[in-house]
């Protein structure tokens, strides 16, 4: 079985209000992952950790073309 990351960033604009991201957002956030490809039996989904802004934007920089 081959293993796939997939690695998201969450982004908020500017004007908005950056504390969007509440355990409430990360609670359906996770509800979402762990079940939108139900449909696919071999679909072995996990939901790692919500990262802090500074680290985001560090793994962006690090892996960006």
């Amino acid at each position: 079985m081959k293993i796939v990351s997939n690695d998201n960033v969450i982004v908020v604009l500017a004007e908005e209000n950056t504390s969007i991201l509440t355990e409430n957002v990360k609670k359906k956030l996770t509800e979402f992952v762990l079940h939108v490809f139900d449909d696919i039996r071999q679909n072995k989904t996990r939901v790692g950790r919500f990262c802090p802004k500074q680290e985001a934007i560090n793994y962006i920089n690090k892996y960006k073309d």
